[in-house]
């Protein structure tokens, strides 16, 4: 009976964390899109995930499209990590 109670939970307060730290992110997104990208306040942001033989002409289409909003801080990422993104996992 106390091993189900623990189950359940467990359950629930996963679910709790889980959407309050997706809140977090979100947040996050928002506040340094402004802050250190200087984006205008009104923006729509996005997940993209391109398939590996993709990425390149993705990455370069977007840069076409939303360059005057590129960051140095992006370009150093990519040049310090042999071209990957933030943290060298290639985004």
């Amino acid at each position: 009976d106390l091993e189900q109670q623990l189950v359940d939970w467990s359950l629930t307060a996963y679910k709790e964390i889980l959407s309050s730290w997706m809140h977090m992110l979100t947040i996050r997104v928002f506040v340094e899109s402004i802050l250190r990208y200087g984006l205008p306040p009104s923006f729509q942001a996005a997940v993209i995930k391109p398939n590996k033989r993709c990425e390149v002409k993705v990455r370069a289409v977007l840069a076409n499209q939303f360059g005057k909003h590129v960051s140095n801080h992006w370009k150093r990422s990519q040049d310090d990590q042999g071209g990957k993104g933030p943290g060298g996992a290639g985004a």
